[in-house]
């Protein structure tokens, strides 16, 4: 027995029933044809699962573009998705660790024109006050 496409209701049935139980399509002799078409495909689909061909939705990696914002603006979060996602999902683990290491950078970056900015302006104020 394979389970076939309802032609009517695209919803799964027995390939041994002469009627769909969900909607009452007939599928009699004149459409033994199509029916032996869903019987090929439902038989290829399930070799196609047995050889792994066909993945679970869930493990699907599409990588999303939001990873490497996550990681941009919050790096240590980035690099804890990249450790843990390195071997199952390997794309979006990149566009975390990609995120992560270039929010760090662009942070250290900042940090170091802050405090050059900041040791102008705190000297500024010191040469005033020793002025005084």
């Amino acid at each position: 027995m394979a389970l076939i496409i309802c032609p009517e209701c695209k919803k799964q049935i027995s390939d041994t029933i002469s009627e769909c139980p969900h909607c009452g399509f007939h599928l009699n002799n004149k459409d033994s044809e199509l029916v032996k078409v869903l019987r090929q495909l439902a038989q290829e689909e399930r070799e196609e699962k047995e050889n792994g061909y066909i993945q679970n939705k869930r493990n699907n990696e599409t990588a999303s573009f939001g990873w490497a914002v996550l990681g941009f603006f919050i790096p240590i979060v980035g690099l804890i998705l990249f450790l843990i996602w390195k071997d199952e999902k390997t794309e979006e683990a990149k566009l975390c660790g990609k995120g992560a290491l270039v929010g760090a950078i662009v942070s250290f970056i900042s940090g170091i024109i802050y405090s050059c900015f900041m040791g102008v302006q705190y000297g500024k104020i010191f040469s005033t006050i020793l002025n005084l």
